[in-house]
């Protein structure tokens, strides 16, 4: 299982120790930075490496809404079908 499948998939848990290890990263960048001149493509990877992230929780957020609505609508179904044997509505 790939990190992309690990997030989607699994809980916000499995993305905190990821975004820990990240933040660690760049506060190490920005410390380096006071003593040595740091080229711009360190700075690149690093909002990068944010960005991807930010779009992995908003696919997990994406993904969680899907499943809700699919529930939602699974249940919406059965209220249906249990007011048409009662002969009323319940939605």
């Amino acid at each position: 299982m790939n990190l992309l499948q690990a997030l989607t998939l699994g809980s916000f848990q499995d993305l905190l120790p990821i975004v820990y290890q990240i933040l660690k990263h760049h506060y190490g960048l920005i410390y380096f930075s006071r003593v040595k001149i740091l080229d711009d493509r360190e700075f690149t990877c690093a909002t990068l490496s944010l960005t991807q992230l930010l779009k992995l929780v908003k696919l997990r957020i994406n993904t969680l809404e899907s499943v809700f609505l699919l529930q939602l609508v699974h249940i919406v179904d059965w209220a249906y079908v249990l007011s048409q044997a009662r002969g009323k509505c319940l939605v």
